[in-house]
């Protein structure tokens, strides 16, 4: 826990010009470097220093040195790339003054450009306390035994998770068994909350800076399931429009059923707010879970940005005049109706309707992006899967040994015909590979990869090239024909491989989606359906985002319609 904390900034100056002292590091490279001195007091288990810097298109980020009172490097925050953050610990410590150099390449070596401006750091001294209690406490193991032991420890009552260690001590040989403990966000009649604090990450390309998960439960009988997610700040700095925040929303069997990001759109076009919204519709009660992913880089104005957030449900109204009951006649030559969406989140919501038959149908699925049938080996397929699909199945022919990898987009589940998984039915033969998967809440709509690829041995002379043919159906609500409007159907459209024009509803605003019902069954034929409105997340193929996200479609509401038609 935190005894004491300091915090201030340098200023790094690497223009050719720069007086600020200079060095060479291993590679040759000379850096300018600003120097802090902390003082750390007497049984501190811990220190942690964190900076931050901005990024304004430099070619070098700031590299953070912590030296020990006696001059020994301690720590060092080992970037791997630009994440605007650094972090160093130490376990430990020795009393006295301790020394960070903060330093980054001289704009005068060979063309490089160096980080500038103000960094802000913050210097941390912690000290460990108990938590919980290993049963038994101390014990002998004969040599080549093993010994089981308990460990029981209270959650903390701050929903997230907490890092822990079971301390091991043999012989004055110390050496720690990390422990993560998870508390859930407690959700009553009213929902819950939680909160939290980004940093950042050491800039690791294609990895998020930071993720907090959260588990939370949905009572049963929930008409809808309402998450928000709020930054304290997000200002645009130097050269980023702002920290970026992906969320996803996790369903009891582990499918992604919501997903949104900051970086969205308005009607003025890309914007970066401090908020995220995601809703399910009809959420399947049990065990749910919440990850967010920030971006990086972070801005780095600050070491820490707190956010906060909430679980809620029923929040969602959509009032509407759409024919819902045995009685009720749609003529023929067809009638209008309108379903209005009032925005009471804090960030922009896309929308979409989205009209289902009560029947399910075997849907064609179509490759978004490739052929059909390609060469092996580099293959590659793209497929939409639409809302309300229940099971998917996917085939890969060819003339030699073939298998392949099928995930969704976030990367979660990865599923291949002859790998074991909850749900998946699957197999190959000496041509062909398939499986089905048909998890108990429906698949994740959205993007999904598949990569065929071919199974060895090889020849000697490598793999050969060989045609493959990949193809993917979806088991799904079918669509129902006789239900139009003016508002592009955004799933309908994606499946088909067309193009989207959806609604943009601004925080606080409402707007009315117009709905036309012409009937195609004959006179007399009651007809039943659900009309989904649909958030649409644009992703990066709509928004130019930090971190890679994806186009993701999900369930606002689901609005029942029946009517009986008339001549």
């Amino acid at each position: 826990m935190p005894v004491h904390v300091v915090a201030g900034h340098v200023t790094l100056n690497p223009l050719t010009s720069s007086r600020q002292p200079r060095f060479s590091i291993w590679s040759g490279a000379t850096e300018v470097y600003q120097r802090a001195t902390f003082r750390v007091g007497a049984r501190i288990d811990r220190i942690q220093l964190q900076a931050g810097y901005r990024f304004v298109q430099q070619s070098s980020v700031v590299h953070v040195a912590l030296f020990a009172p006696n001059g020994d490097l301690a720590g060092y925050s080992n970037p791997q790339g630009q994440g605007d953050y650094a972090d160093v610990e130490v376990a430990r410590p020795a009393s006295g003054v301790w020394t960070a150099a903060f330093f980054t390449v001289w704009d005068g070596y060979h063309g490089e450009t160096g980080t500038t401006g103000p960094e802000p750091w913050s210097f941390t001294e912690l000290r460990y306390r108990a938590s919980g209690a290993v049963v038994p406490s101390s014990f002998v193991i004969a040599p080549g035994a093993t010994r089981s032991v308990q460990y029981a420890a209270t959650l903390p009552a701050t929903p997230g998770d907490s890092a822990a260690s079971i301390v091991l001590d043999t012989a004055g040989s110390v050496t720690t068994i990390p422990v993560t403990l998870r508390t859930r966000i407690p959700t009553g009649v009213g929902g819950g909350h939680f909160s939290g604090v980004l940093t950042g990450g050491n800039g690791r390309g294609g990895a998020p800076g930071q993720t907090n998960t959260y588990d939370f439960t949905v009572p049963v009988g929930e008409h809808d399931l309402d998450v928000g997610v709020r930054m304290s700040s997000n200002p645009a700095v130097a050269s980023l429009p702002g920290d970026q925040l992906v969320a996803t929303l996790a369903d009891p069997s582990g499918e992604v059923v919501a997903y949104d990001s900051n970086y969205t759109l308005n009607d003025a076009g890309e914007i970066v707010t401090r908020y995220v919204n995601l809703y399910r519709a009809n959420p399947t009660p049990g065990a749910w879970t919440l990850v967010l992913e920030w971006a990086q880089p972070v801005t780095g104005a600050r070491t820490s940005v707190p956010f906060t957030g909430s679980v809620e449900f029923n929040q969602v109204s959509m009032p509407n005049n759409l024919p819902d009951s045995p009685s009720a006649t749609v003529p023929q030559a067809g009638a209008q109706f309108a379903v209005m969406v009032h925005n009471t989140g804090v960030a922009p919501m896309i929308v979409s309707p989205d009209a289902r038959l009560t029947t399910t149908t075997t849907l064609p699925l179509v490759d978004q992006q490739y052929a059909a049938t390609q060469d092996l080996p580099n293959a590659s397929n793209l497929f939409y899967v639409p809302t309300e699909t229940s099971s998917a199945s996917i085939s890969v022919s060819s003339t030699v040994p073939v298998t392949f990898d099928a995930s969704f987009q976030t990367g979660d589940p990865d599923l291949s015909p002859t790998v074991p998984e909850p749900y998946v039915v699957g197999g190959a033969t000496s041509t062909s590979a398939s499986l089905s998967f048909t998890p108990p809440g429906g698949l994740s709509p959205g993007y999904w990869g598949v990569v065929p690829a071919e199974l060895g041995p090889y020849p000697p002379s490598g793999e050969p090239q060989v045609a493959e043919t990949t193809t993917a159906t979806a088991q799904t609500l079918a669509f129902d024909p006789a239900v139009t409007s003016l508002v592009t159907d955004t799933v309908l459209a994606t499946t088909n491989g067309g193009s989207i024009s959806p609604d943009i509803v601004a925080p606080g605003a409402s707007v009315s989606i117009p709905i036309t019902i012409t009937p195609t069954a004959g006179v007399g034929t009651t007809v039943t359906g659900t009309l989904f409105i649909n958030g649409v997340a644009a992703g990066s193929q709509y928004v130019n985002t930090l971190l890679l996200t994806a186009f993701f479609t999900s369930d606002l509401a689901a609005i029942p319609y029946e009517y009986k038609v008339g001549p």
